[in-house]
């Protein structure tokens, strides 16, 4: 992983989703990348009907609402701020990639809305940092929405009241699916340098795709010793909640929406569990 990507604005989760990604960075030695967004005042660039809908819950307003909280003087705050904390961390701010190990901070403004700009920046990044809020906000969730559905990339989460960089104790959700694999070959540095990881499987494994001893090969392969848990798989949200406790994790890796995503949001489902309501940082990627 060499870049890793985080929205910034005046806003205190974005503070802590910074510290989390610039943390990550020193420890990949990996270039840092702050997008500034800037909402379009042009309501005829905002979001159509249709995808209101599957943005999950934010709406037209919010976005209006946002675009005139973003002003000029705002987005120099937030310039400020990324400069600040990179600079306390120790990286050098640049225009353009820094190498052999040198640490990068690279500021960019984009205008446009959550699921525009992270179809552009995000597939150009290796890990995109979002942080939730701890009251139920809209734009939190847009932004986390927009980054997981548009950009094809891992997406750290970030829950409230979560300050610390995590990634030393991970913990693998297996359940068999393509987006399982595609995360866990995404996070191979992190996995790497983790200290311990665990792959967590709900019940059998009785799925179409690699059984949890196929994946433990596979990592192996890199020099990476896993440990595997086993859970009854009739409550998975409660087991993989008590597994990652159990097993002293800091940190989850999951595919996102391995089953349709409306079918989730009215029956609900792992994915959703983690957006909304988890108290544990997870890395998600779909598609």
């Amino acid at each position: 992983m060499r870049v890793l990507m985080s929205p910034v604005s005046d806003r205190p989760e974005c503070k802590s989703a910074l510290n989390v990604t610039l943390g990550l960075a020193d420890r990949l030695g990996a270039n840092v990348v702050g997008c500034h967004l800037r909402p379009s005042r042009d309501k005829s660039k905002g979001y159509p009907a249709r995808k209101l809908m599957l943005i999950g819950g934010s709406d037209q307003q919010c976005l209006d609402e946002l675009a005139k909280k973003t002003t000029k003087t705002a987005s120099a705050r937030a310039r400020n701020s990324f400069e600040n904390m990179a600079l306390e961390a120790g990286f050098t701010l640049a225009r353009r990639p820094r190498l052999n190990l040198e640490k990068g901070a690279i500021w960019q403004e984009k205008v446009g809305t959550p699921d525009r700009i992270m179809a552009i920046t995000g597939p150009v990044s290796d890990l995109i940092v979002v942080s939730r809020t701890a009251s139920k906000g809209k734009v939190d969730r847009m932004f986390m929405l927009a980054a997981l559905l548009h950009s094809g990339r891992p997406v750290l989460i970030m829950p409230p009241g979560k300050t610390g960089v995590p990634g030393k104790r991970i913990a693998i959700a297996w359940n068999q699916s393509p987006e399982a694999a595609r995360v866990v070959s995404a996070c191979m540095p992190l996995l790497q340098t983790a200290d311990e990881v665990h792959i967590i499987c709900a019940g059998r494994d009785n799925q179409l795709g690699p059984k949890s001893g196929q994946l433990a090969a596979y990592l192996a392969h890199y020099g990476i010793k896993a440990n595997k848990v086993m859970t009854k798989g009739q409550d998975e949200p409660a087991e993989l909640t008590a597994s990652f406790r159990e097993t002293g994790s800091d940190l989850v890796l999951m595919g996102a929406y391995s089953r349709a995503r409306f079918r989730e949001l009215v029956f609900g489902g792992m994915t959703e569990f983690m957006l909304r309501k988890s108290p544990i940082p997870v890395i998600m990627q779909h598609h």
